[in-house]
């Protein structure tokens, strides 16, 4: 695939095609590159400062819209995950941002196009590349494009993280996590439940909690913390043996 054909491709996903090219490239170079190299003069901070402002209006204005009978504190949980840094780092990895991060070498020796703080940045600078190209109104369309299914989820966005463990792993891999009991305790008036989540046979997330399903929210979030801090590379060896379907029920109803 040639680079033309490449950002054709991430114009599609986009849902937005820029007239100004530099300004786009812009978007993906971070600091480090700067200090390490003589040609890019500018990084995308900028860019990532305006993003930020433009996607929280967008979300403020879309919950009002949405949830005309929800309270201002509701309103506020919501956004505050919605632009939440772990939340854009998922948005991110919908539009494939990593590929396209410019990162100095030593940032990116480390991981850095995986790093969910360095994800955020790029699509919020993304967001802010799109507004000065295009216009709020184009801006807020992409934003709606990609956020648009979460932030009608309302609260259930927020509380549900087993959801967000899932679309990571199927965006990421086509394959499903799997979930088991390994605890129960206490009387039946007070029961406790240990959970563990796993991907390839190994144990990414423990977590307890008095009911099955408070204890697989809190494995998953574990889980979803260890997909980030070790990257995508580390799980290749286990991509044969994975399940294809079917993620494990508990019966959470407990």
């Amino acid at each position: 695939m040639d680079e033309a054909e490449n950002w054709s491709q991430f114009f599609e996903v986009l849902g937005y095609e820029f007239s100004d090219f530099d300004l786009l490239q812009q978007a993906f170079v971070h600091e480090s590159l700067v200090n390490e190299s003589q040609e890019s003069s500018l990084s995308n901070e900028r860019l990532e400062f305006l993003g930020d402002s433009v996607l929280g209006l967008t979300v403020a204005e879309f919950l009002y819209k949405e949830f005309p009978e929800e309270p201002e504190g509701q309103l506020a949980q919501m956004k505050s995950y919605l632009v939440s840094r772990k939340h854009l780092a998922v948005c991110a990895d919908r539009l494939k941002l990593g590929q396209y991060l410019q990162l100095g070498k030593g940032e990116e020796n480390s991981g850095g196009k995986r790093r969910e703080s360095l994800l955020a940045n790029c699509f919020e600078a993304v967001i802010g590349a799109v507004f000065l190209d295009g216009g709020y109104g184009k801006a807020r369309k992409v934003i709606v494009g990609v956020l648009g299914d979460d932030m009608r989820q309302g609260l259930g966005a927020v509380k549900d993280e087993k959801s967000r463990l899932q679309e990571k792993v199927q965006t990421v891999f086509q394959a499903l996590p799997k979930y088991r009991i390994v605890e129960e305790s206490g009387p039946a008036h007070d029961r406790s439940f240990m959970v563990e989540v796993l991907f390839g046979g190994e144990v990414l997330g423990q977590g307890s909690g008095r009911s099955k399903r408070e204890a697989s929210q809190a494995a998953a979030k574990v889980a979803l913390k260890v997909f980030y801090q070790r990257g995508e590379r580390w799980y290749e060896p286990y991509l044969g043996n994975l399940p294809r379907s079917g993620v494990q029920q508990l019966d959470e109803d407990e």
